[in-house]
């Protein structure tokens, strides 16, 4: 990436927001519902999403994930849930220093990587979850635009195997974020 981390920041931040309009719109009876990562339905998704961002904010205090995972029972505790740690990530993400040293996520790599694998897991997840619960997939473009450049410059495909698909043929007139699934995998319909 080549923005500053007050706009990586802001784009987090505006993923979060789109993020939480889809976690939004979960219904109870949508928590069963298959989704395009096999190996969970929404509710397990929800559960990774909201792991994932409080697990990346510990890391970019320096420290690991406490207590229990979150038991999501309906669409407003992932709301609430998600809403919380948003909030707790921008705020790890916004302390001093923060971007002049590595992020270990399982391995160290430079905050800005560590931002990048933040907005890319966050922004795939919430096609996912709407693909899923049948709520509109668009997003902003430029969110889009930016994580399919970041995805292109992480993922090989000596990294996809048991993280993602092949990459999904699709039109090069496609929206951004249909192409971001396609490139991660994912088959927009």
């Amino acid at each position: 990436m080549s923005a500053t981390p007050e706009q990586q920041i802001a784009m987090l931040q505006g993923i979060y927001d789109h993020t939480g309009s889809v976690i939004s719109a979960v219904g109870p009876d949508d928590l069963g519902k298959p989704t395009p990562c096999t190996e969970w339905d929404v509710r397990a998704l929800l559960d990774h999403m909201i792991g994932a961002v409080n697990g990346i904010a510990a890391a970019v205090q320096g420290s690991a994930p406490e207590g229990e995972p979150t038991e999501i029972t309906s669409g407003d505790d992932a709301h609430e849930a998600f809403t919380s740690a948003a909030q707790a990530s921008i705020a790890a993400w916004s302390a001093d220093g923060v971007f002049d040293g590595p992020v270990n996520l399982g391995a160290a790599m430079p905050a800005e990587a560590a931002m990048g694998v933040n907005m890319l897991d966050t922004l795939t997840h919430s096609w996912d979850l709407a693909e899923a619960i049948g709520h509109d997939r668009s997003m902003d473009p430029a969110l889009a635009e930016a994580a399919l450049g970041a995805s292109r410059m992480i993922i090989s495909d000596d990294f996809r195997p048991g993280r993602f698909g092949p990459e999904v043929e699709i039109a090069a007139a496609a929206p951004a974020h249909d192409r971001l699934a396609a490139f991660l995998g994912r088959h927009p319909s």
